[in-house]
């Protein structure tokens, strides 16, 4: 911009100054011919005055002696004619001289006196000036016109001097636009700066002159862009936020399958790295082509889902199963790109899996002592009966199986309760210590029977948590019960309740056989069994842990396991505290308040 208002300035300056050049030049000419003019046409009234008075004679040789003398004094060529236009004197004195008497300053001459005349003779500007005296002789003289170069010279000191002026204020002029013509657009770009670096508050400074209407159209352009930039803005960093909190990855393609968008849940669960915009699609996992499966899904009308294995890092072997749903993004009818959804769909193999193996274990816990009792009944019925003493032995065993039946059937009851969230019970303030203590007592019977030593520590203050009793009684027993059964002759059963300022902790620990490390992670899952054969025979259901942990988590709580092979097992469980303002009083309330939720 500043080099084509140079260019249109100094095309100005050059214009203004060869115009104002030829009109000096021309007025200085006007003014010199004019001046020549007056005195010639002087010079001219003088020697026709003097002609009257000398009775000139065109025969008397002293008369032209006088005029060639007087001719050639004023440097001047004359011609001296009758009123009849007869040549009578002439300082050229040679060609046709009445031909050469003839113009419009004669002519102007009779008719009005004194006549002039500006014209080319001998390819020269040539003044010829005529005047008529009293007797009727007309006097013509003529010289050389000023030449238009020389008037140049010598108004050349005054021309350039007049360029220097113009030059001065033409600069003067140019700077000024150009400053604020700079101004505006050094403004501009800074404008356009801050815009790309996001700050949308920038504006140009006050500029003076017509840029000024320029820079107020332009902030107020740009304050109009900056809010609808700051709305798009909030509304992407919403959409950002919606995004980036939700459980799923999100991830758009192109037309032409570059990604446009990826969240930071997409990447980890695609292992993708980096910025992944402006990328291939099929260039995010080189385990997994999705390239087809968005090209497939971008010809379809509705939702199209499709599963993908993702391998678990660099040199994982296990694999994350994921689920895409990928819907086409058009734009007027036509397919501008797609955006897919993806879900984790690890935790539902698994809660597949486990309602697989849940099916498969009720249905195998169930058969096997409906097949013993079937056995048995039909045995008595082929004749068993008529034996008193093997139809009480089979009797029996038929009542051990039905009693399986019935705690396998009140521990998938308790589990689905727990794991559907039954919230229809009592709770109330618990005395856990009190509580592990009874259990305690009432379980020394069976510790005495396999030669266990059961013991409990005991506490200087009451522990109080707020659950439901049965409930807690339940873990209590669960805990205390595995750890005789699951120990040898000669063992020991320690159990212990303490208390923080926020939590309760009951702990149970044997010396029996102890659980290998490979069990440890997958014990408290339901019918999970470390040795089949031996639970079975024990009586157990495979529950009784599983229902010990969802108690604890129903009760805002942990448990936690530690074990060895041959060593023995802890199995600790923290619940929250309950502290009551009466905590320590002893009542009659100090086992069980109830509140019916």
């Amino acid at each position: 911009m500043r080099r084509w208002v140079a260019f249109i300035a100094a095309c100005a300056m050059f214009v203004c100054s060869l115009a104002y050049s030829v009109i000096y030049v021309g007025a200085v000419y006007n003014n010199l011919a004019a001046s020549a003019i007056d005195d010639l046409v002087r010079i001219c009234r003088v020697s026709a005055d003097y002609l009257d008075s000398a009775a000139f004679s065109v025969y008397d040789g002293e008369s032209r002696a006088r005029l060639d003398e007087l001719a050639s004094s004023m440097n001047v060529g004359m011609t001296v004619m009758d009123e009849e236009g007869a040549v009578l004197y002439d300082t050229r004195r040679s060609g046709d001289l009445q031909a050469l008497a003839q113009g419009e300053d004669i002519d102007e001459a009779l008719r009005n006196g004194v006549g002039t005349d500006l014209t080319t003779y001998r390819n020269a500007p040539t003044i010829f000036v005529s005047v008529r005296s009293e007797n009727s002789l007309i006097v013509r003289m003529w010289e050389a016109a000023p030449s238009r170069s020389e008037v140049l010279k010598g108004c050349g000191g005054q021309l350039a001097l007049l360029m220097i002026v113009l030059a001065a204020i033409c600069f003067v002029t140019v700077s000024l636009l150009v400053r604020e013509s700079d101004k505006l657009v050094h403004g501009a770009q800074q404008v356009l700066d801050a815009f790309a670096e996001g700050r949308f508050d920038e504006r140009i400074e006050y500029v003076y002159g017509r840029n000024a209407r320029w820079a107020r159209q332009i902030n107020a352009s740009a304050a109009r862009i900056s809010e609808q930039l700051e709305r798009r803005n909030s509304r992407n960093q919403a959409l950002s936020e919606v995004m980036n909190q939700t459980q799923h990855g999100m991830l758009a393609v192109n037309s032409a399958l570059q990604v446009t968008l990826m969240t930071p849940l997409a990447k980890t669960l695609l292992g993708f790295h980096g910025t992944a915009e402006g990328m291939a699609v099929s260039e995010l996992n080189k385990d997994v082509n999705l390239e087809p499966i968005f090209k497939e899904a971008m010809g379809q009308t509705s939702v199209f889902t499709s599963e993908i294995a993702v391998r678990e890092g660099r040199t994982g072997r296990g694999h994350t199963p994921l689920r895409l749903y990928i819907s086409p993004m058009k734009r007027d009818g036509e397919v501008v790109g797609a955006m897919a959804m993806i879900e984790d769909i690890t935790e539902l193999r698994r809660l597949e899996q486990m309602r697989t193996d849940f099916t498969a274990n009720v249905s195998h816990e169930l058969k096997t002592p409906l097949t013993s009792i079937r056995g048995f009944v039909e045995t008595l019925l082929d004749g068993a009966i008529d034996n008193p003493e093997m139809a009480r032995k089979f009797l029996n065993i038929i009542m051990m199986e039905a009693n399986r039946l019935t705690r396998l059937v009140n521990d998938i009851l308790s589990i689905s309760k727990l794991e559907a969230g039954d919230t229809d019970v009592s709770l109330g303030r618990l005395r856990l210590d009190k509580m592990a203590s009874d259990v305690c007592e009432m379980l020394q019977i069976h510790a005495k029977e396999k030669q266990i030593d059961l013991s409990i520590n005991e506490n200087d203050e009451p522990i109080y948590v707020w659950g439901n009793q049965d409930r807690l009684e339940q873990l209590v027993i669960n805990l205390v019960e595995n750890a005789i059964k699951y120990n040898q002759p000669g063992g020991s059963v320690r159990v212990s309740v303490y208390g923080t300022a926020t939590n309760a902790y009951f702990l149970v620990s044997d010396t029996g056989i102890g659980i290998a490390e490979e069990h440890l992670p997958r014990l408290f899952e339901r019918f999970y069994r470390v040795d089949k054969g031996r639970s079975r025979s024990m009586g157990g259901t495979g529950l009784g842990l599983a229902i010990v942990k969802h108690i604890a988590v129903s009760m805002g709580g942990t448990v936690e396991v530690h074990s060895k092979l041959g060593e023995g097992s802890e199995f600790s469980v923290t619940l929250p505290r309950y502290v009551a303002k009466d905590d320590g009083k002893e009542g009659k309330d100090d086992d069980f308040d109830s509140e019916g939720v």
